[in-house]
């Protein structure tokens, strides 16, 4: 290495050289001692200058990138020296002074300039190296090193500027990807620097936002905001800063900004309306800032490229701020309905918007005016969807169906945005002082028509285009809105809405997965009063259990989603409502549903599929975790030990034999080692609960696997292909006398695992 460092002065192996000790650096810094510094330094500040100055001219070749990656490691080496105590003399003077001058090489970062983010990760990870110090006390921040690394912001300020229009329009996605990489990086030296530096950092940035708008500078503007919005995890949510970001959104110029009576570029607008939906915290806390802020963010619909991030604002502040913009609810309804009339906008624009208007709508203290706002949003909803019905019956599809999606999302939307905000005060003294029956949204004309509405809305949409995945989509959101309000409220429909909505559907139905799920969190909605929907339980239970048959028909019928979805609501339908499921042993039909529904999670017990199986072994385990199951649906003698002769089995004695015997065929190295799991659980909850029928049925289930194990090669041509035994009876029987002493226990899983290795042999088990 000491050798090595005459070679410097020889220009033909300057770059090996460099290389050499950029490489040391990095991997054995250790290796490199103070003579090795000297030299590198020298040579940085001396012949190596030249490199330097070709960077500085737009130069980037390979030997001066070589000669850049030199300069980075041995800064960060002894960046001690050179910035946190420094600099400790006139050469690495010098070098500060490059790791500043380099951030005006000429052209754009990634695009043109490909050092500069290299410079700039190495200032990253110094305020990463610094920060870590401060914290475990080796190191007292100093002015200095705060000057330092606020220079560097200075320094790399006007590299974030975006390129004019015709520059851009040269460049291919791949370019404007690395130029938009380097403002992220940019963002995340901001972040870093932060605490260290604190409001400083926004002072800084604030400044160079008013030097640039005094200039018309408005592509330093649109740096300065886009820098402010990248701080906003660290400033928004606390106050400490907001006399500092004050003097921005309070003066004069802000204001013209937002009220149009200043013109400013596209880019410049854009990246505001971002910055304002990460501000949303400092605007809640300065409500004042509202109207000129949302008058901005409407008007900026107005520009295709912007809509898509101001309507994501417009929405994001509606809900964080309805509690001061009530008064401006009529306001905003107008200006959704001239959106309406624009074609350019994107659905997921109007969407947002609405919802954000609902928000507002929400926050209106008297129900009647909440009402009558609501039917100003929701009648032209209704009416565009009529026309859309009409224009798809007349041959115009495709036209009326996207008409359509737009109504019915926008309806799902409203829902979204009236619900009441997570943070409202429950009054647990008044929780029920209103019943149902004398809520103005369940009683009052006016309240009912609004749901009322939202239900022909429904109606008419679902009628017309009852096989359409998106609006089946759509639809759940529209009913799911209403489900987690906890009193009558315009979006809280008539049980039978869903009901009748669910029943609709079949297993060729488009996603038939979304629609159990909203069976599924109808029923969570309803939890705490049961008996109330008892009769809409057993009715979606029947056509669950319809939806089951038919997956039963033949090979070709069945489908795993199908019976995943079928099987998960039945499981999450037990715990509250296992009444209901279990009396349907007492209907009266061809072919009773109950037994169609258990033989049929046991036949997918059987299947290789993994998420109906999983289902299915939650299925039972929550059938066996009930605590109090009810009478008759399994034997005493099963309960306790052997069934007395003159003892008729339960109900479920048949499954649960059937189970025993599957999930012992299925442990015995049969299952993927995945579900061994979820195998467990059913064990698990059958031996705590049913330790008698566990041991009965778990046997018997061992019992036949041995059978099965031994029998005759020459007895079926498929018993051939049997495995030879290996674990022989004692083995099976000392597995059972384990699980059944664990009682469902941890350990039980660790069992299981080793008996399912025991069977499928030891090249399956875990080295």
């Amino acid at each position: 290495m000491g050798f090595a460092t005459h070679f410097f002065g020889i220009e033909a192996l300057a770059l090996p050289v460099m290389e050499l000790f950029a490489e040391t650096i990095a991997n054995q810094y250790k290796l490199v001692g103070k003579d090795h510094m000297d030299a590198i330094i020298n040579y940085i500040v001396g012949p190596g200058e030249k490199y330097a100055i070709a960077l500085m001219n737009g130069e980037y070749d390979d030997e001066s990138l070589k000669f850049l990656d030199l300069l980075l490691r041995f800064s960060a080496l002894d960046q001690s020296n050179i910035i946190i105590n420094g600099p400790s003399d006139e050469k690495r003077e010098k070098v500060l002074f490059l790791l500043y001058k380099l951030f005006h090489a000429p052209g754009y970062p990634q695009v043109d300039d490909c050092a500069v983010i290299l410079l700039l990760e190495f200032w990253t990870e110094v305020a990463s190296d610094i920060d870590e110090l401060v914290l475990d006390g080796a190191l007292a921040i100093s002015e200095e090193i705060k000057q330092k690394l606020a220079r560097v912001i200075t320094e790399g300020y006007d590299k974030l500027r975006f390129p004019s229009h015709e520059v851009s329009e040269t460049w291919d996605d791949n370019e404007l990807r690395l130029f938009v990489y380097f403002r992220r990086e940019f963002a995340e030296y901001l972040l870093e620097v932060y605490p260290l530096l604190g409001v400083d950092v926004i002072r800084h940035i604030l400044e160079q936002a008013s030097n640039s708008i005094a200039k018309n500078d408005w592509e330093g503007f649109e740096v300065a905001i886009y820098c402010l919005g990248s701080l906003a995890e660290s400033v928004a949510e606390n106050e400490h800063a907001d006399h500092l970001l004050d003097d921005l959104f309070c003066s004069e110029v802000f204001q013209s900004v937002c009220f149009g009576h200043k013109e400013i570029p596209l880019k410049v607008r854009q990246t505001m309306a971002d910055m304002i939906d990460h501000y949303t915290p400092y605007f809640a806390r300065n409500g004042k800032l509202l109207t000129p802020v949302l008058n901005f963010l409407f008007s900026s619909l107005d520009f295709p490229s912007c809509d898509p991030v101001a309507s994501r604002s417009i929405s994001s502040l509606c809900q964080s701020c309805r509690k001061f913009l009530p008064m401006h609810s009529q306001g905003f309804i107008d200006k959704f309905h001239q959106l309406c009339t624009k074609s350019s906008l994107s659905d997921s624009t109007l969407e947002r918007v609405v919802e954000g208007i609902a928000a507002v709508i929400q926050a209106t203290e008297l129900d009647r005016e909440r009402a009558v706002a609501l039917l100003k949003l929701l009648n032209p909803l209704l009416q565009e969807a009529q026309a859309a019905c009409q224009q798809a019956s007349n041959g115009q599809y495709e036209e009326g169906l996207a008409r359509s999606l737009i109504v019915m999302r926008c309806t799902a939307s409203i829902g979204r945005g009236i619900r009441a905000p997570d943070d409202d005060v429950i009054d647990l003294d008044t929780h029920d002082s209103q019943p149902a029956s004398d809520s103005f949204w369940a009683n009052d004309p006016l309240g009912v028509s609004v749901t009322e509405t939202v239900i022909c809305i429904l109606d008419t949409l679902v009628g017309q285009f009852p096989n359409e995945s998106y609006m089946i989509e759509a639809t759940c959101d529209v009913l799911k809105a209403g489900y987690t309000e906890r009193h009558p409220g315009p979006y809280v429909l008539p049980t039978q809405v869903t009901v009748r909505f669910v029943k609709a559907t079949n297993i060729s139905s488009p996603r038939l997965s979304n629609v159990m799920a909203t069976a599924t969190a109808f029923l969570a909605s309803r939890s705490s009063t049961p008996l109330v929907i008892e009769q809409e339980v057993t009715e979606l239970t029947l056509h669950t259990a319809t939806l089951i048959q038919t997956l039963t028909v033949s090979a070709n019928s069945y489908d795993p989603e199908a019976a995943h979805s079928c099987i998960d609501f039945l499981t999450r339908l037990i715990p509250r409502y296992y009444v209901q499921f279990f009396n349907l042993q007492y209907v009266d039909t061809t072919p009773p549903p109950l037994p169609a529904i258990l033989s049929f999670t046991l036949d997918v017990l059987k299947r290789p599929e993994p998420l109906p199986l999983r289902a299915s072994c939650s299925f039972w385990a929550a059938i066996l975790s009930l605590t109090d199951l009810p009478a008759g649906l399994i034997s005493t003698g099963a309960s306790t030990g052997p069934p007395r002769p003159n003892e008729p089995p339960g109900f479920l004695d048949p499954y649960l034999r059937v189970l025993g015997e599957t999930v012992m065929h299925q442990i015995a190295g049969n299952c993927a080692r995945s579900d061994l799991d979820h195998f467990c659980e059913v064990i698990k909850k059958f031996v705590f609960k049913h330790q008698g029928a566990a041991r009965l049925y778990f046997g018997n289930g061992l019992a036949s696997l041995d059978v099965s194990l031994k029998a005759p090669a020459s007895d079926t041509g498929a018993s051939q292909s049997l495995p030879a035994p290996s674990v022989t009876q004692q083995d099976l029987q000392k597995f059972l006398s384990t699980i059944i002493s664990l009682r469902g226990a941890r350990q039980t899983n660790a069992n299981v695992k080793n008996f399912w290795v025991s069977n499928r042999g030891k090249g399956f088990a875990y080295v």
